[in-house]
């Protein structure tokens, strides 16, 4: 019983602590749209994959078997 509370509060803590820090991605601070930790951290990768990787958006994803696909080349 006590370490489930002591483990709820330590989330509570630690949630608030992630909403008040300040997030920065390449050299740029982020404005996160969101609260929760995992959605904000999700949010500062696409931000990087899509700062780094320019082209990224000519890839188009592969219909049926990705395998079949690889071997097939």
């Amino acid at each position: 019983m006590v370490n489930m509370e002591r483990e709820k509060r330590l989330r509570h803590d630690f949630e608030q602590l992630f909403a008040e820090a300040q997030l920065y991605a390449i050299g740029a601070k982020l404005q996160p749209r969101s609260s929760t930790p995992s959605a904000m951290l999700e949010e500062a990768y696409k931000y990087v994959i899509e700062n780094t990787f320019a082209k990224l958006n000519l890839l188009r994803p592969t219909p049926g078997d990705v395998l079949r696909e690889l071997h097939s080349v």
